[in-house]
């Protein structure tokens, strides 16, 4: 991750720079080799994955600002000191939440690779109850009562047979997130479960009013919104090395069981040969005794397949 500035301008360097010292702060705090390989090991599997940043509050600071007057000149008190007031300000961690396909639900009119024209867009998540109700500061949350509102869970179908045990205590929170327009200048975005509304309709977070998700693409496809999964080249590889071994068991079954061969009537009363090396056969006066049948080399479109 590089930060470059706009310009020479001086203010843009020490906008840079300081944007650098934040950025490799940010990377440290989040073990930022674990974080790319997670999504690096998702978008090449599933050929689209996502990254959420948000923030966490981490806590309360409390500040001494000087007080003002309205002209914006600190005032001061009897003694002639200046006058501070103790102010709170929430402290908040930068994270990032790497997402994949069957947690994001995209506007179904969306049919580009570009997830900046995608108006909308819907997150669910299947989180510990806990976690849930101290995030939102919602004690009346419930866990999800049906294993299917887990979305890893309903993909994987975990719980449904072998004797699995089914995961408890969760709650799956589902965020709506809008892209402003002429209607809706702020956007729109509200948070909620299936029995709770966590978060009311209200303007996009932050002061950019953006959608902060962001796409990640192994390979894109022109006017489709997912893109392509490099396992899916190895898809015919796969196929041809399947048939492959299906024709070679199929030639060593046939080839590879000793086979007899005898002529008509040869042994009394149709008695039949097995692999016991020391049974005794009788044959008829007169027949030729049965023989082992020789086995003949692959066929040539084995041996292609194999070349």
């Amino acid at each position: 991750v590089e930060v470059s500035p706009n310009s020479a301008e001086p203010d843009d360097e020490e906008a840079t720079r300081k944007s650098r010292a934040a950025m490799n702060w940010w990377t440290s705090s989040i073990n930022w080799t674990k974080f790319q390989n997670e999504l690096a090991t998702a978008f090449l599997i599933y050929g689209t994955a996502f990254v959420k940043v948000y923030c966490k509050k981490a806590g309360v600071k409390k500040v001494l600002c000087p007080v003002c007057d309205a002209n914006g000149k600190q005032m001061a008190g009897a003694d002639g000191m200046p006058i501070y007031d103790d102010k709170e300000y929430d402290l908040n961690d930068i994270c990032a939440d790497v997402l994949v396909p069957f947690e994001v639900y995209p506007d179904p009119a969306a049919d580009t690779p570009d997830f900046d024209k995608c108006n909308r867009v819907i997150v669910a998540r299947s989180r510990p109850l806990e976690d849930v109700k101290k995030a939102y500061g919602n004690n009346e949350i419930e866990a999800d009562s049906d294993i299917s509102t887990s979305l890893s869970h309903q993909v994987l179908r975990v719980g449904e047979a072998g004797g699995v045990e089914k995961p408890k205590n969760l709650a799956t929170v589902y965020e709506y997130w809008e892209r402003p327009s002429p209607d809706n200048p702020d956007g729109k975005f509200c948070a909620f479960t299936k029995r709770e509304i966590l978060t009311p309709e209200q303007g996009l977070p932050y002061a950019y009013k953006k959608i902060f998700i962001v796409k990640f693409d192994a390979r894109i496809q022109p006017k489709r919104f997912w893109g392509i999964s490099p396992l899916s080249d190895l898809r015919d590889i796969q196929s041809d090395l399947n048939y492959l071994w299906t024709v070679l068991w199929h030639w060593l079954k046939l080839h590879g069981i000793g086979k007899w061969w005898k002529y008509a009537n040869a042994l009394r009363n149709n008695q039949v040969i097995n692999d016991d090396m020391t049974q005794v056969l009788d044959v008829t006066p007169g027949s030729m005794p049965p023989g082992l049948i020789n086995n003949s080399n692959p066929p040539g479109a084995i041996i292609e397949l194999i070349k």
